[in-house]
């Protein structure tokens, strides 16, 4: 897709996010309507790729903070979380820091007694 292209696919899913998601139905309907996008992308084709992609950035970065608040949840620290992700641990801290959460501290094991 053109750049042009991706610059109205990128309002949609700043708008999406601000405004709240619709179906892919109501979606399709939207991008139909748009007399913005060029008539080369007006295909079934081309309109069911911009959704994918319009919706695809949006649940990937939802499916991944839940994922995250999952493992933040169960304890985990930082670096525990980053190792499972596949990550770094900066970028843990950084989500850390971004949603207000202390990172998780692990208690020192107890000997004795």
């Amino acid at each position: 897709m053109s750049k042009y292209v991706q610059a109205i696919l990128d309002s949609y899913k700043a708008l999406l996010k601000e405004e709240g998601m619709v179906s892919r139905d109501e979606l399709l309907k939207m991008l139909k309507l748009d007399e913005l996008i060029p008539e080369k992308y007006r295909t079934e084709k081309c309109y069911s790729e911009m959704a994918d992609k319009i919706f695809g950035g949006i649940l990937n970065k939802n499916r991944l903070s839940n994922m995250r608040m999952e493992l933040y949840k169960q304890g985990l620290t930082a670096y525990e979380m980053a190792e499972k992700e596949g990550t770094t641990y900066n970028i843990i801290i950084y989500w850390h820091k971004t949603n207000g959460l202390p990172t998780n501290k692990k208690e020192p094991a107890r000997t004795g007694n």
